[in-house]
């Protein structure tokens, strides 16, 4: 069938029915089930990467320094688990 067929179907055809855009009422056009769904997986996914990123955060070890200290010193590295493990000492080059 080509298009212009359907275009030239008389009005009382279901195939006309079908295609006629003045008897849609697009407020009663809703994204359903899917859309639905798809929000919710989308909500779940934004708690979980929230969770992942405030445990990331609290592993973080922030380092303070006082405003009048101004020390050559460089800072002891910080501990923790590296590559090789925790309590590990790194292989030397």
């Amino acid at each position: 069938m080509s298009t212009s067929f359907l275009l030239a179907a008389p009005a009382s055809s279901p195939v006309r029915s079908l295609l006629a855009v003045d008897e849609v009422d697009e407020s009663k056009i809703t994204p359903g089930l899917t859309g639905f769904l798809l929000f919710v997986l989308l909500g779940v996914a934004l708690w979980l990467l929230i969770r992942s990123m405030n445990r990331h955060l609290r592993r973080v070890t922030f380092e303070e320094k006082s405003p009048g200290a101004t020390s050559a010193e460089p800072a002891p590295p910080a501990r923790g688990p590296g590559p090789q493990g925790p309590g590990r000492p790194a292989p030397r080059a």
